[in-house]
């Protein structure tokens, strides 16, 4: 029915692969819905209608490794002006910092996403800061993907079975809704080892819908 493509990390903040996809969809006038979800730099402007207008709906921040460093300041007016178009906040961190950092993007109001189930600690999957995230205005949106970023194991649906105990405590705690399957491809620095239809076969694991 539709597809939320999502700048992946090695782009950085050249969103116009993105956006060129996405205007492709468009032209096409394929029979499912295409949105996207950039990255941007800090006190940066962004022409935010004109993004939305090509489908872009919200703004990932890849933090992970650089955490310490950012300055939720840099980006309150970024942050504002794409609240008023209705833009969810990505936050793809280590576990450690989740709570701090979603709760940082979220004083404005806007809807957080939290990729790869948060990133949690595998030796206490369940004890991980992914479930302390009562502060939020709204309860988050966790994507379901990528177990093998933060599991050390070989085989990943191994990985992915690894997951489902953590997927039902999710959804105990924030809803049944809060889980959405993301297939984290082209599956980065995993290319060997990953295809999009494995995570396919993982969405019915962890998601009801």
């Amino acid at each position: 029915e539709g597809a939320l493509l999502v700048q992946p990390s090695f782009l950085a903040d050249n969103n116009r692969y993105l956006l060129s996809v996405l205007d492709e969809i468009r032209k096409s006038e394929l029979s499912f819905l295409a949105r996207g979800v950039i990255t941007v730099e800090p006190n940066q402007d962004y022409d935010f209608q004109g993004l939305s207008e090509r489908g872009i709906v919200g703004i990932r921040f890849n933090l992970m490794g650089k955490e310490s460093f950012f300055r939720i300041e840099d980006y309150d007016r970024i942050i504002s002006e794409s609240k008023d178009l209705g833009y969810h906040l990505e936050l793809y961190c280590s576990d450690a910092w989740v709570t701090k950092l979603a709760i940082q993007l979220n004083r404005g109001g806007s809807k957080i996403v939290i990729d790869h189930f948060g990133m949690p600690d595998e030796t206490s999957l369940l004890e991980s800061q992914i479930f302390h995230l009562d502060a939020l205005s709204t309860p988050p949106i966790i994507k379901a993907s990528a177990p093998y970023r933060f599991l050390a194991v070989a085989n990943s649906d191994l990985a992915a079975d690894k997951c489902v105990v953590l997927a039902e405590e999710l959804r105990s705690t924030y809803g049944e809704n809060c889980l959405v399957w993301g297939s984290d491809w082209p599956c980065t620095q995993y290319e060997d080892r990953q295809s999009f239809a494995d995570t396919l076969c993982w969405r019915s694991k962890w998601t009801t819908a």
